[in-house]
């Protein structure tokens, strides 16, 4: 995604017959969110995300699981009666050529070929999807959008996909998208509303946070990222923008741009009750904030122990009691595991052993690198132990002095607070020596 260019003119339009107040129930909605979100922040968390998740989530289980919850699509100017039934009789035998895989979600086509797949479908639990409302622009009239969802659903659909009116909501005119899906919605009755937000053309995170929730609150049943006929498409990070609960709570004093905690932000915490210790030597803070020392009210050694009573995992800090007051420190350093050591450093630097039994080997250098995004320095070079071996995170603009390299594994290795530590390569470029 490109930087933040989202619409900032604070109100929104209103139709010649409404002469209600401009700042109406759309802008009270998203004033419960916090939808001041940084692309950049948000690359960093999908990053994260992505190297912790990926390898569990690898597995022929998931994907079979996947599999089943595609919508199997043909939305060509060449379809025809005959090329759509041979593609539903695709599905039709999917059923006896993988036995032991259930069957996709629904097959998707458009309006006029619903009569086709409901005549031709006889594969138990799929759906006929059909994409409506003037798809893929959404440029049309609403009466347009009305009829051609009412015609698709008698001709045999189960669900409707539709585009959000783009134009409308980055002219700000939220009335008029949400009017829209809830007249939409009001057609589909029962039938389950698919609403895509088309998050190529939106141009930044908080925009797609924001055609989220008003896509939500207008009655859609499933929101979707891209129809795919629009560069960029669909995006990890564009699939990770959280409509959580609106904030219950808020942390004075605790905003910062570019840290753990967006600008004017609300931070909740997960009520928890465990005893934890650092990983190593941690600063304690009156708030969640790493940009200000003066808020360092204590430190927490590997083998000391406090209790922490809250968690909020999207910024990643946990909230602790220390002599008697609230206090913050990072999750990564810390472990409720009480048996935790610190690592001691290798002896041999170029060799050095992780826990899963591997021994990697490194070949000295001598240069400067800083992450593409925000990544973990582990105290080992290895992702097989999760976050046990996370010692902190950092970001890009920050130089690491590396001391060595393994092609082989794809580990660097560099010193960082006086400490060896680990970064995958692919996750770093050439950064500057300090002057």
């Amino acid at each position: 995604m490109e930087h933040n260019h989202e619409f900032e003119g604070g109100h929104e339009h209103r139709h010649d017959h409404d002469h209600g107040p401009e700042h109406s129930k759309y802008e009270e909605a998203l004033a419960k969110y916090n939808i001041r979100l940084h692309d950049e922040d948000v690359k960093a968390k999908t990053a994260l995300l992505i190297e912790k998740h990926v390898a569990e989530n690898n597995t022929p289980d998931v994907k079979k699981f996947l599999f089943h919850c595609i919508d199997l699509t043909t939305l060509k100017c060449t379809d025809s009666d005959e090329s759509v039934m041979k593609f539903t009789g695709k599905v039709n035998e999917f059923v006896d050529k993988y036995p032991d895989l259930d069957n996709v979600a629904a097959i998707c086509v458009y309006p006029n070929m619903a009569e086709v797949v409901n005549d031709t479908l006889e594969a138990d639990h799929v759906n006929i999807a059909c994409v409506s409302g003037g798809f893929p622009s959404s440029q049309t009239f609403t009466e347009v959008k009305v009829a051609e969802t009412a015609m698709a659903l008698h001709t045999g659909a189960d669900e409707i996909d539709i585009v959000i009116p783009v134009g409308k909501f980055l002219s700000g005119d939220y009335e008029g998208m949400c009017d829209e899906i809830e007249e939409l919605k009001a057609v589909c009755g029962e039938h389950h509303l698919k609403v895509i937000l088309e998050t190529g053309a939106l141009g930044s995170a908080s925009n797609i946070k924001k055609a989220s929730i008003l896509s939500m609150y207008s009655g859609a049943d499933f929101i979707k990222t891209s129809t795919g006929k629009q560069q960029p498409a669909a995006t990890p990070e564009a699939t990770i923008q959280p409509t959580e609960a609106p904030a219950a709570t808020e942390i004075p004093n605790a905003n910062s741009a570019g840290n753990a905690l967006a600008e004017g932000n609300a931070m909740t915490f997960g009520d928890v009750n465990e005893t934890v210790t650092a990983k190593d030597v941690i600063n304690l803070r009156s708030t969640p904030y790493t940009g200000d020392e003066g808020n360092v009210v204590g430190q927490l050694k590997n083998g000391e122990t406090l209790v922490r009573t809250g968690r909020n995992d999207s910024t990643g800090w946990s909230r602790l009691e220390y002599n008697g007051q609230t206090v913050y420190a990072v999750t990564a350093y810390l472990t409720t595991d009480l048996a935790y050591k610190t690592p001691e450093k290798p002896s041999n630097p170029n060799r050095v052993s992780t826990q899963d039994g591997r021994v990697i080997v490194f070949t000295d250098c001598d240069d400067y690198i800083t992450p593409k995004e925000l990544i973990n320095l582990r105290t080992e070079p290895s992702t097989s132990e999760g976050e046990s071996t996370v010692r902190t995170q950092v970001k890009n603009g920050t130089n690491l002095h590396r001391t060595g390299y393994s092609e082989g594994s794809g580990w660097s290795r560099v010193e960082y607070n006086g400490e060896i530590l680990y970064a995958v390569t692919n996750y770093v470029i050439s950064g500057s020596a300090p002057e």
